[in-house]
């Protein structure tokens, strides 16, 4: 009988499987699941299920039966789940910018100074403190907040005194400001995204000041101030043709930095954007291969990024769009349905503006004017694109309303946009799977002499001298300060990518003077935010379970032989185990390379399992 099985995204419960009966509807209620394929392999359908967070593999035949069960359309009403009143205020507090960056959205830095009053943002809190006291207050709008900063300050207490919001955020280029406003900033947010695309020659080509001069020295004097003070922040970083060959530039130049949270997503696809690319499906292979890259680079060393393809586990309903859910206050008076919309200039930017634009303020009657008739009218186009409906991808809903045609009481699709969507959600399945089921990726490879370090979407060469550096360290003997010595000269050089590979070498369980004293080494290296991640498992003495624990908390250290970055490598299309033995056919399963290598140890069993047999 075949099986359906799903795995657990975000936990380190590897083995952790559901298995379910071929019959889905003994075990499982269609109209609790919602499935977005990925791809067909072997006769299975591979899968994810982003409200329960879960990917699943099914039979062809149960796929199949799930398609016919929910290809009615009042299916997908159920889960689009669309709120019957907004709950998302953002405030358009300028909609001016004193950057120019290459590829705006929105041409902010053409558009006229304005800005919003305290007048008019209190009218709008006050509005919405009568259709949805809790809500979600958002400054991530067109234009740069701060430069309205005493507006801000008041309507923030403003806010709070009036609602009760369960997100309040605001996105800033982090130029220009005082370390007093910077805290405030941090102080007053729940979250708090700077903005910055990389190193300097990156970030001061794609975001250069208004007048045409460097942004980086402003941006970077901004992190250093939250990073001291321990403030809870994110940098979002624009992934752009520029970027690509870039990575671990990019990498090595954010953990430098000190950044704890970050987020990547590649140069939107509207106006001004569409300067930076040329062939736009090349280009954005590219963008989506470079993103991951760093996605992968990151989740290796221990931070874990998000990047734009996650938005689909952040939602709570299929209505991803905040058209319907959300409205935006401008100084204008105007009354957008979306985000990206700010003033009357925008008519002329961008052709679909008007039909986004759902009602006005009226400064003296103190009240918003919203049509509603028109609010609902888009909300239902979600439902409405026929190119849609035999779609496997159904979680756009005919994707933005700025690239789609709107035809009479309906909107055709970009096709282009649709490609998109799809190829960055392609992209992000493979990366899930290969993580939480294959995990064949990463390996280390030998070619041409040469160790590298593999991955889905890229292959690292080790070097000792550019870096990513490989250390053995004995356990038991090194001299710690010496080695530390020794170290930071390289994983600090201007052009080193600062990654380390650390490989422990120890013939007895490790007893509480040496761990304290590997501890102080591996937290001096994160206190000069070198990345780095040990290869091998390690074993303590029993007789320290608090420092053992304390390890694998902080530390990203393997477990046991099945995680062991070491167990095997691949050369000449063949799997070299660490004992020296081999098989010739490649499974690009870990598990089946495991169950192999548990099988070859038994007749010529490695070192560290002569000494610790506890790691299989």
């Amino acid at each position: 009988m075949s099986l359906v099985e799903s795995f657990p995204l975000f936990s380190n419960a590897s083995t952790e499987i559901f298995h379910f009966p071929q019959k889905l509807k003994e075990k499982v209620e269609f109209e609790k699941i919602y499935f977005l394929k990925v791809f067909k392999k072997g006769g299975k359908v591979f899968l994810i299920e982003p409200f329960l967070k879960k990917i699943y593999v099914l039979s062809q035949k149960d796929w199949l039966d799930y398609k016919k069960k929910t290809k009615n359309l009042n299916y997908f009403k159920e889960k689009l789940k669309i709120p019957k009143k907004l709950r998302i205020l953002h405030l358009v507090l300028a909609p001016h910018c004193n950057l120019k960056c290459n590829y705006c959205i929105d041409f902010s830095f053409k558009k006229r100074p304005q800005f919003l009053s305290f007048e008019q943002l209190k009218i709008a809190v006050d509005f919405l403190a009568k259709e949805s006291p809790v809500c979600g207050i958002s400054f991530v709008t067109s234009g740069e907040p701060t430069l309205n900063f005493k507006v801000l300050k008041k309507g923030v207490s403003y806010i709070k005194k009036k609602l009760k919001p369960k997100r309040l955020e605001i996105s800033t280029n982090g130029v220009f400001l005082s370390k007093s406003q910077i805290l405030w900033l941090a102080n007053n947010f729940q979250v708090l995204q700077i903005s910055l695309d990389g190193p300097p020659e990156i970030q001061d080509f794609q975001r250069p000041l208004f007048n045409g001069q460097k942004s980086s020295i402003f941006v970077e004097r901004t992190i250093k101030v939250l990073t001291q003070e321990k403030k809870n922040f994110k940098v979002s970083c624009t992934i752009t043709p520029c970027s690509v060959g870039k990575e671990k530039e990019i990498f090595t130049y954010f953990w430098r930095l000190g950044i704890k949270n970050l987020n990547f997503h590649q140069v939107y696809s509207l106006r001004s954007g569409k300067k930076v690319k040329g062939n736009f499906k090349k280009e954005k292979r590219k963008i989506f291969r470079s993103l991951f890259k760093l996605k992968e680079w990151f989740d290796f060393s221990g931070l874990h990024p998000t990047i734009q393809p996650d938005y689909i586990f952040e939602s709570k309903t299929l209505f991803s769009c905040p058209v319907g859910t959300a409205f935006v206050v401008s100084p204008e008076n105007l009354i957008f349905a979306c985000p990206l919309l700010s003033t009357k200039e925008d008519f002329k930017f961008q052709k679909n503006a008007k039909e986004l634009l759902i009602g006005n303020l009226n400064l003296k009657q103190k009240k918003l004017n919203i049509d509603y008739q028109k609010l609902e009218k888009l909300k239902k186009f979600h439902l409405l694109p026929k190119e849609c409906q035999k779609c496997d991808f159904k979680f756009c809903f005919g994707g933005c309303f700025l690239t789609n045609k709107f035809k009479g009481n309906r909107i055709i699709p970009d096709k282009n946009k649709c490609w998109e969507e799809k190829i960055g959600f392609y992209l992000l399945g493979r990366y899930l799977f290969n993580q939480y089921l294959f995990q064949f990726f990463p390996h280390f490879e030998t070619k041409n002499n040469s160790l590298f370090l593999r991955f889905l979407f890229s292959n690292l060469k080790v070097s000792n001298k550019k870096g990513p550096f490989f250390e053995k360290i004995d356990l038991e003997n090194t001299n710690y300060s010496k080695l530390l010595k020794d170290l930071l000269p390289k994983l600090t050089s201007k052009n080193a990518f600062s990654l380390l590979l650390i490989s422990p070498i120890q013939k007895n369980p490790l007893n509480k003077e040496k761990a304290l004293s590997f501890e102080k080494f591996l937290t001096s290296l994160s206190k000069f935010n070198i990345p780095f991640r040990i290869t091998k498992p390690i074993v303590f003495s029993f007789e320290i379970p608090e420092i053992e624990k304390r390890f694998y908390s902080n530390f990203p250290i393997p477990r046991n032989c099945y995680q062991c970055l070491e167990m095997f490598k691949v050369q000449k299309n063949k799997i070299i185990f660490c004992n020296g033995e081999e098989i010739k056919n490649i499974q690009k399963e870990r598990v089946k390379i495991y169950q192999k290598f548990k099988q070859k140890t038994f007749s010529n069993p490695p070192s560290c399992i002569v000494f610790f047999s506890n790691l299989l």
